[in-house]
């Protein structure tokens, strides 16, 4: 068996039905749990330099919100398992959760025990990946993931749409000035937060207008 095989067999076999107890659905190498606002999807992203011989990948995730992206004039998207074309409160990983310099990834050829590599698996994301995203079900809980992340691993212009929807509008005031000082090369970067401001009636200083 090709070991992208044995990949496309652990995931059915021994994977999948870790993600269906904990009320995932599966797509292809990607799993999505919806609540009535957040959303978690934890995918399989395979190594860019994959052969017939080998094969590697790691665990990627996201966490999403409907009422934040209905709240900055973004649709809810009909597939949640296209996570390329949605904008995230958090993106994250194995290769951010575990301590350096533990591995952060997977390889299988074709001497490898795929039950003892499922068990691997199975092991990250019981231990890592689970327990991360399980932790993220609140704004609050978001909020301050947002802060331990910081700017460089994390948008902060998040945390504006999130105070406001924690209807505590002097924090989202609070936030929009802390985005709007910082120095960001992104064109996109400035317009972008003017026009959340704009649709959640915030107060914009007349030099930043």
């Amino acid at each position: 068996m090709l070991p992208k095989d044995m990949y496309k067999l652990m995931l059915k076999e021994y994977i999948k039905p870790i993600f269906k107890e904990k009320g995932y659905k599966k797509k292809g190498n990607v799993f999505v749990k919806e609540t009535d606002d957040i959303v978690y999807i934890i995918y399989f992203l395979p190594d860019r330099w994959n052969t017939i011989d080998e094969y590697g990948f790691t665990i990627d995730l996201r966490v999403c919100s409907k009422e934040v992206l209905k709240a900055i004039g973004e649709p809810l998207p009909n597939n949640w398992f296209a996570y390329n074309y949605i904008t995230p409160l958090i993106e994250s990983g194995l290769g951010y959760l575990r301590p350096f310099p533990l591995k952060s990834d997977y390889g299988i050829g074709e001497n490898t025990d795929i039950n003892e590599l499922a068990r691997e698996v199975i092991s990250d994301l019981n231990e890592i990946i689970f327990p991360y995203v399980e932790k993220l079900n609140s704004y609050d809980t978001i909020i301050k993931e947002l802060n331990f992340l910081g700017l460089y691993k994390a948008s902060m212009t998040h945390k504006i749409t999130l105070y406001f929807l924690l209807n505590n509008r002097e924090m989202a005031q609070k936030e929009l000035l802390s985005c709007l000082s910082v120095k960001n090369d992104n064109p996109y970067y400035r317009p972008k937060i003017l026009k959340i401001a704009n649709r959640l009636g915030l107060d914009i200083p007349i030099e930043q207008e």
